[in-house]
């Protein structure tokens, strides 16, 4: 029979309602009125809170264990009484002591690297309009280096992909270039025909050091046969074999290969457009690299940029404390440093 956690300030909700986030539960957690010991009453308060949004639980780190106390007792004599409201209703909370006395950010697993000695990316498809199949992504990313694997998941209700080249160097210029754009893909159709979607892509460097599964599904995919045949036309070329054009072209029609006017960082087929299109001065060449992965002995340190004057008067706590409550989900934040001003 399993035993239950013992009294702890922090408290775990097990049934989060969607579209909650960390202020809700803040707020949640200092809606309550409790006796102050001395014949009066105060006010709860919150320390910190945690959102796990794609698994539908929370954390909240109550002002102490007495408080926490209180919420759990006011939730065992009515459980049917404690509640968040939200626009479409009011939903019933699953409360329990968590085995945690605090909210801390996790510390990095043993098997992650310095984000500047990385090869793999992590890729967030954003407005994503329609399906993508792994293969069209394998294509675009595929113009920059050579791809050895793809994994997709779901985090937090985003579509995203592990990206891992054969060199850091590789991996870098997909960045450059990708990071921030818009691409647009065909995309297959109930009725078999096909259509075409659209998504932007925000790109960082991973700490993995390796991409690895058991399967080869629709979400984790190895090409190391169809990179091994790419390889031999290259080096067929190289020694004055057939036109690497013509063979690239004969083979994306037999297997379907969506190949892109480059491949590799090389100028194969077409007019030289990358996709999406460069400027036109660069037509037939890679631009030259923007800011890719960062450099450094560590490589901790995250850029966040546009971040707005109105985006933060719709947002008034907005501060070094909440980016670090935000950051902190995923490492260990050291340091927050605000670095804009407006009037």
């Amino acid at each position: 029979m399993a035993t239950m956690p013992s009294p702890s300030p922090v408290l775990m909700i097990r049934s989060v309602p969607q579209g909650v986030n960390e202020k809700d539960l803040e707020a949640w957690a200092k809606s309550y009125t409790m006796p102050d010991g001395y014949g009066g009453t105060k006010n709860t308060s919150c320390v910190k809170t945690l959102l796990l949004s794609d698994k539908m639980i929370g954390f909240v780190q109550m002002g102490d264990i007495e408080e926490a106390k209180y919420i759990m007792s006011l939730y065992q004599e009515r459980p049917d009484q404690m509640c968040m409201t939200r626009p479409n209703g009011t939903h019933l909370l699953n409360l329990i002591y968590s085995d945690k006395q605090e909210i801390r950010a996790q510390p990095r697993a043993r098997n992650q690297i310095p984000t500047s000695h990385t090869r793999i990316l992590l890729v967030v498809l954003k407005d994503l309009s329609a399906t993508i199949m792994m293969d069209e992504l394998f294509w675009i990313f595929s113009q920059f280096g050579v791809v050895g694997k793809l994994s997709s998941f779901t985090k937090n209700l985003k579509n995203q992909i592990l990206v891992q080249y054969d060199s850091k160097e590789q991996a870098s210029a997909a960045m450059s270039y990708l990071n921030g754009r818009q691409i647009t893909f065909h995309s297959p159709s109930s009725n078999g025909q096909g259509g075409s979607g659209s998504c932007k892509l925000a790109i960082l460097p991973s700490k993995l050091p390796e991409l690895t599964f058991k399967n080869q599904d629709q979400k984790n995919r190895d090409y190391t046969q169809i990179n091994g045949q790419l390889n031999y036309h290259f080096l067929q070329h190289a020694n004055s074999g057939p036109n690497l054009k013509d063979t690239l072209t004969k083979h994306a029609e037999t297997w379907r290969w969506r190949i892109r006017d480059f491949l590799w960082g090389r100028w194969v087929l077409g007019d030289g457009w990358l996709d999406p299109k460069q400027d036109k001065q660069y037509q037939g060449v890679l631009p030259p690299p923007k800011q890719g992965i960062p450099e450094g002995q560590i490589g901790d340190c995250v850029h966040i940029s546009e971040i707005t004057k109105d985006s933060v008067a719709n947002h008034g706590d907005f501060s070094a404390l909440q980016i670090w409550k935000i950051c902190g989900m995923y490492g260990e934040i050291v340091a927050v440093k605000m670095l804009f001003k407006y009037e």
